[in-house]
């Protein structure tokens, strides 16, 4: 038997278990399979099943800075991310503090 023959023979009985209602080890004893290959098959056959998403890749790169002491700017610090987040009152006093939230990102 090859071995995608072995493979769909085990998808079946997988189907066929997980159709029965039944526990794994009474499936088992009634189609008269070896308990530790059906654990092998099944957690295979769930492994496929479930594709974990891939996370986005992040781009790499420099962002510009631009330090200003603007009578504007209130306590604390300011900037802005892409998705709309803020932080408030960047200053030359706290721009290593930026890097060094930046750098936690």
């Amino acid at each position: 038997m090859s071995n995608n023959e072995r493979a769909n023979q085990w998808q079946n009985h997988i189907n066929q278990w997980q159709e029965s209602g039944l526990s794994g080890v009474k499936f088992c004893k009634q189609s008269e399979l070896d308990l530790a290959q059906f654990h092998y098959w099944k957690n295979k056959h769930c492994a496929q099943q479930v594709k974990v998403p891939k996370a986005p890749k992040r781009s790499v790169g420099f962002a510009s800075v631009v330090v200003s002491d603007s009578p504007q700017a209130v306590e604390g610090i300011r900037f802005t991310l892409p998705n709309g987040c803020a932080i408030e009152g960047i200053s030359k006093n706290n721009v290593s503090l930026i890097g060094a939230i930046l750098a936690q990102l």
